[in-house]
């Protein structure tokens, strides 16, 4: 999952890709967020106009009801045709914009009163309404019905009239439905300005950021380019440097050294007690001109990138060599080395004498850490796709700060330390496919840990038969 992170991160479309991804998700939401929002204006408005109207009715229904009552008419609706108080309640109410009609419809369809009287005394035909409106709520239907609502279409609310327990008729209270509509648009429009600004104003707020963050993204992009066109003309000049003085140290070295042979042999032959010191002088120049040597041939391996041979290596047998060549060193200082190794045969493919290299030197690193006693461990063990050597010794160990500096030219926790061992490590390490780390080890020393592609999965990654 990681690499295909990687992968899709190295795209020069990605960040596109991804910032047009998060305009296109803020618009969504700011979509569903407006759906959901208008839905939930059309059901407040149509509650509250829907709501009054019913309230209107039940209470017309209720006064009606009342004055059968008070009449003793019992089950005649006749009453409501002559009542004063109905036609005075209709003249105040029927002429606002969302009130069509009141009427009072017995059980039959017939209409008794109505508040256009020229359509008292109709029929109500037996499909006089189009369709319900659950939505608004039980009652409620949309008719046109020219009997009722002369020809307007309306939205019919109805509350029952009873008397003793006996239901006599209805009565309807028409909604103008062209004008609830316009309150229900009206809402919408409202909702509707309310979400373009805020995702508008997201947009443009993700916006600005997103292009503030590709300019970062681009300018880093371009430090980033310069910092590696610098580093490498540096690291090219410091090879450079380093080449030419090798080369030109090593010829007068081998001629130092030569003469320090020549001097040393004649000092020999004609020995006397007088000269001891002498000898002692050549032998400790001589060594000092082998470790000025050995610094120029660390120099020349950083350096040079030299093309490798690769063969089929058994890792174990390959560790247990180093082992046996680097152990009278060890135990010269009296420190005990551990090799935990598998009996069976591990096959990597590398360069033999660079894998040589590389455990000379981290050998080398963990016998100076420890100067005299101590103790190192070296291990192998087997993955699925890799073999592990993991070196580690009983030493002061490397701060947790510099043990991602220790592979760097030049850096070294040493005093008389050069910095190219650790380097040369890793560079062979990746060179062989795998990876090398330096973390703190539980034997509270210093612990290197090297993974190396197995034979046949460096095989498939690298392409060699």
């Amino acid at each position: 999952m990681e690499d295909l992170l990687a992968k899709f991160g190295k795209q020069r479309w990605a960040p596109y890709l991804c910032i047009g991804t998060a305009l296109v998700l803020v618009v969504l939401l700011g979509l569903c967020g407006a759906y959901l929002e208008l839905e939930r204006a059309r059901a407040s408005v149509t509650s509250s106009i829907v709501g009054r109207l019913r309230s209107h009715a039940e209470r017309t229904a209720g006064h009606l009801e009342n004055l059968g009552a008070e009449s003793g008419t019992g089950a005649d609706l006749a009453t409501a045709r002559n009542a004063q108080w109905l036609r005075a309640h209709w003249r105040r109410v029927i002429p606002q914009p969302e009130r069509v009609y009141g009427a009072v419809i017995d059980d039959d369809g017939h209409i008794v009163a109505h508040s256009d009287p020229t359509l008292e005394g109709g029929h109500l035909p037996t499909k006089w309404f189009d369709r319900e409106l659950t939505a608004a709520g039980p009652g409620v239907v949309e008719t046109s019905c020219r009997e009722l609502t002369g020809g307007v279409r309306s939205f019919d609310i109805q509350a029952p009239i009873s008397v003793g327990g006996e239901k006599l008729g209805t009565y309807h209270s028409g909604l103008n439905a062209a004008w609830f509509e316009n309150e229900v648009a009206s809402a919408e429009a409202t909702v509707l300005r309310r979400w373009f600004l805020v995702t508008g104003a997201i947009v443009s707020v993700v916006s600005v950021a997103v292009f503030a963050l590709l300019a970062i993204m681009r300018r880093n992009a371009t430090l980033r380019r310069q910092l590696d066109r610098a580093e490498l003309q540096r690291v090219t000049a410091i090879n450079r440097l380093i080449t030419g003085l090798a080369h030109e140290i090593r010829n007068p070295l081998n001629a130092i050294k030569l003469n320090l042979f020549s001097v040393n042999r004649r000092l020999t032959r004609s020995a006397g007690p007088q000269d001891q010191t002498a000898t002692h002088m050549i032998e400790a120049s001589a060594l000092e001109v082998g470790r000025v040597e050995e610094l120029m041939r660390e120099l020349l391996g950083y350096v040079r990138n030299e093309p490798q041979v690769d063969e089929l290596v058994d890792l174990v047998t390959e560790v247990r060599d180093a082992v046996t060549f680097y152990q009278p060193l060890l135990t010269e200082d009296q420190i005990h080395l551990h090799a935990e190794l598998p009996d069976e045969a591990i096959e990597v493919r590398l360069n033999r004498q660079r894998l040589r290299q590389v455990l000379l030197n981290l050998l080398t690193n963990s016998r100076e850490a420890l100067g005299e006693e101590g103790q190192i461990w070296i291990r192998i063990r087997r993955q699925e796709e890799s073999a592990e050597v993991v070196i580690e010794d009983d030493g002061p160990g490397i701060p947790t700060r510099d043990q991602d500096k220790v592979f760097e030219p030049f850096f070294s926790t040493k005093s008389a330390g050069v910095g190219l061992g650790l380097t040369l490590v890793r560079n062979y390490v990746t060179q062989f496919g795998g990876d090398v780390q330096c973390i703190r080890s539980a034997k509270r020393g210093t612990c290197i840990r090297i993974s190396i592609p197995l034979a046949e999965t460096a095989t498939l990654a690298r392409g060699v038969t």
